[in-house]
């Protein structure tokens, strides 16, 4: 079941209810776009900008940690709004190309860009369905966090880094507080002591060593 946050625009909603009909509408903790492991934040470009001086941006990208699956899709044209309002024209191409690399790589944040609201729900479906019939682009091919020289010979932190979502600086913390045979018999509750690890990696992570 595909949910959408209930706090977008009534417009955007009804855009996405032709390409999703049994779309539930509710508030959603985490993004605008919630579909099994994926999320997607959805950000107009005006939006986007706003964003990145208060910090409210990177809390997003951070609340989106969990998800083995994070996209930020960006809807409009930067020029457009930039010779469009003046109150834009303070951002240059490198404090915004320079965000969306800091998402891709501190975040590991997919971040594609649309031109209007149509585009942005068919690219929603085209994921959804990558992801189920497993043709999406590997999560953990593209994501794969690269172990240090010195990390390489640890087998229990490179084995939890190929968890999709397990940072090399999330796997020491879990290696550091646990030994490997004891996550077989760990529970979320557990898992979720750790901190930097919540309820949704801890639950993959369980999953991955039942």
């Amino acid at each position: 079941m595909i949910y959408v946050d209930n706090r977008e625009r009534p417009e955007v909603i009804n855009v996405g209810k032709r390409v999703f009909p049994d779309m539930i509408v509710k508030q959603l903790k985490i993004g605008d776009v919630e579909y099994k492991d994926l999320v997607i934040e959805r950000k107009e470009v005006a939006d986007f900008l706003s964003s990145i001086p208060d910090g409210r941006l990177k809390k997003q990208a951070l609340n989106m940690q969990p998800y083995p699956f994070r996209f930020i899709i960006i809807e409009g044209d930067f020029d457009h709004l930039r010779a469009k309002s003046r109150r834009y024209r303070r951002y240059s191409n490198k404090t915004i190309l320079g965000m969306i690399a800091s998402l891709e790589m501190k975040y590991n944040i997919r971040v594609l860009r649309v031109n209007n609201t149509q585009q942005f729900w068919l690219l929603v479906n085209r994921l959804i369905v990558k992801m189920e019939n497993e043709q999406v682009i590997e999560y953990s091919k593209i994501y794969k966090p690269k172990i240090t020289a010195v990390n390489k010979k640890d087998i229990p932190l490179s084995m939890i880094c190929c968890i999709p979502g397990i940072s090399e600086r999330k796997g020491k913390l879990i290696t550091d507080n646990f030994e490997l045979k004891q996550l077989y018999t760990l529970e979320v509750d557990d898992l979720i002591k750790v901190k930097g690890i919540g309820k949704g990696l801890a639950s993959k992570i369980k999953e991955v060593f039942k």
